[in-house]
């Protein structure tokens, strides 16, 4: 595997047997369609990658184009195999119902004299903003791959890899934190009347919330995929830590320019369309940048060999044909 170490895959997966458990023990139970639709989704792309090994001996590309196909590949297969994953156990995570957590939250900002409600309003009155921000809400996965894409092209593979595995145990850490924080969404609890913003073209940051009272219903089952599923995890928040994690990776390269452009409209856009508060952008910067230092101080013994060569007495290895291993 080229694109991440195989533990990233075993978290996954243990993911995925949480999500078994908490649809075993609860009354909630994932769509038959929403299911298989994951379920050829990934296997679509696994067939793909192993078509492509064994391609690769009957192609006359060169090694270096080969592994960035391969590398490739194998990102649309954990890209999709986590969204899958990650996307249901956020649904089966909030069927257990802990109070909401928005008086916290908003008790919180205060306390860090933060004013959630004046900058609503602020950026209610900056239009021109409204747009610019909103697509780089919503295509955060695009930059993300965008990201990917430059580190491996500029032969930074150790960033990419420690950009995936990041944003791997982040999300991981989003779901899992977030349940017991379930909160309606700033939006929604703090603006009282939303004719008093009516340059907003529609109400922002609330597309999560019938989602989530459906899947605190009293009682019946609780289906699972029979609508879109949309993320639903406020603390910390997850678009934020990303964000800082596009921003880590592209420290020192040529991607770092253009990282922080998307960053400076992405992140302030994320209280407002995202519906979250401040302190969930704080504790999503404060995971990502955690996190991130983890991962490489763990990829560094590596990179250390591979600074200063094979140990004193020991022979270099010969030099072989790429196999694809």
């Amino acid at each position: 595997m080229r694109l991440c170490r195989p533990y990233i895959y075993a978290l996954v997966l243990l993911a995925g047997l949480a999500v078994a458990i908490m649809t075993a023990l609860t009354r909630a139970e994932i769509a038959p369609d929403q299911l298989m639709i994951g379920i050829t989704a990934t296997w679509k792309l696994a067939a793909i990658w192993f078509l492509l090994r064994w391609l690769r001996p009957r192609l006359t590309l060169s090694d270096r184009t080969m592994s960035a196909i391969f590398t490739l590949a194998e990102a649309l297969f954990l890209a999709n195999l986590l969204i899958t994953v990650l996307r249901h156990l956020d649904y089966a995570s909030k069927v257990i119902v802990f109070p909401y957590a928005d008086r916290v939250l908003a008790k919180a900002d205060r306390a860090l004299g933060l004013d959630w409600l004046a900058y609503f309003g602020w950026i209610h009155d900056q239009p021109w903003l409204h747009m610019p921000m909103i697509t780089a809400y919503d295509y955060l996965n695009s930059a993300i791959g965008l990201c990917l894409f430059g580190l491996l092209v500029m032969g930074r593979s150790d960033r990419a890899r420690a950009m995936v595995e990041a944003l791997v145990i982040c999300s991981l850490i989003s779901v899992f934190v977030g349940a017991f924080f379930p909160a309606r969404a700033a939006v929604a609890a703090l603006v009282p009347d939303m004719a008093a913003f009516p340059d907003y073209a529609f109400t922002p940051g609330i597309y999560h919330v019938r989602a989530l009272e459906l899947l605190r219903a009293p009682d019946g089952p609780v289906v699972i995929g029979a609508e879109k599923l949309v993320g639903l995890t406020t603390f910390p928040s997850l678009h934020t830590a990303m964000a800082v994690l596009i921003l880590l990776a592209a420290r020192g390269t040529p991607l770092l320019v253009p990282a922080c452009l998307y960053a400076a409209l992405m992140i302030p856009a994320t209280p407002i369309w995202g519906g979250h508060y401040f302190v969930d952008l704080i504790a999503g910067a404060a995971m990502a940048v955690a996190v991130w230092a983890l991962v490489r101080r763990s990829m560094a013994p590596a990179a250390d060999r591979a600074a200063t060569g094979p140990p004193a007495g020991q022979a270099l290895p010969v030099a072989t044909e790429a196999t694809g291993r």
